[in-house]
Order: C-alpha cells, then sequence, then structure tokens
C-alpha cells in the first residue's frame, strides 16, 4: 500500500519488523482517515472530511487495495486495532466505528474482486 499520508505509527511498526505497539497520537482518527482515502481506487474519489460518510461505489477494481502480505492490509488492520486499544476514546470513538465498517466493506468486496464466482 503506499506510503503517502501514511501513519507515522505504521512507519513506526514497519521500521521494528512489525512488532510492540506505536504510540497513539490524539489526532490518529484525521490521520488514518487521510491514508484511508490515499490508499483507495481512483473511482472512490474519497477524500476526508468531517462527515466520514464513505462512498459506497462498487466498480470491482480492487487491485489498489488488493495487496495481502505484510506491507500490505495487515497494516490498515494494524492501525484499527490500535486505535480502537488507545487513549480514553478508543473503542468509543464514532469516526473509529466509521473506519470498521468502511473497511469491513472494503474487504467484502476484495473478496468478490478475486472470488467473483463465490460471490454468487
Amino acid at each position: 500500500l503506499s506510503s503517502n499520508y501514511r501513519p507515522p505509527a505504521i512507519h513506526w511498526w514497519i521500521s521494528r519488523a512489525r512488532t510492540g505497539q506505536p504510540l497513539i497520537p490524539e489526532n490518529f482518527s484525521m490521520t488514518f482517515w487521510s491514508w484511508w482515502c490515499a490508499i483507495q481506487p481512483a473511482w472512490q474519489n474519497m477524500s476526508p472530511s468531517t462527515s466520514f460518510e464513505a462512498p459506497r461505489h462498487n466498480n470491482n477494481d480492487w487491485s489498489p487495495l488488493d495487496k495481502p502480505g505484510k506491507n500490505g492490509f495487515w497494516s490498515v488492520l494494524a492501525a484499527l486495532k490500535w486505535w480502537g486499544c488507545a487513549n480514553s476514546t478508543g473503542c468509543d470513538d464514532p469516526l473509529w466505528h466509521a473506519a470498521i465498517d468502511d473497511v469491513k466493506w472494503v474487504m467484502e468486496h476484495i473478496m468478490e474482486f478475486r472470488c467473483p464466482a463465490a460471490s454468487r
């Protein structure tokens, strides 16, 4: 996945062989959403906003996010885990819930993209 706008916490984690848990700053929601929007397929046309309502388009080309492996989608999941466990807001943060919902939706569509016959 692209490192453009990638949260520093993910860089920290990758540079330490994906061990440990980085400190998550209070502004992590904005950092995560900026990166999440930046790594979307161009047709998603996502940009960080105050509503954080992700568009729900499915043009079936999810190749920009269909990146398994230790430097791929695992980084997104790790970031969500850290954010959910961080500071006083953590799992109570509505922006975290919005991110979880959108990542889940994207993962479902990546599965359909990879195995179209299985989704019918």
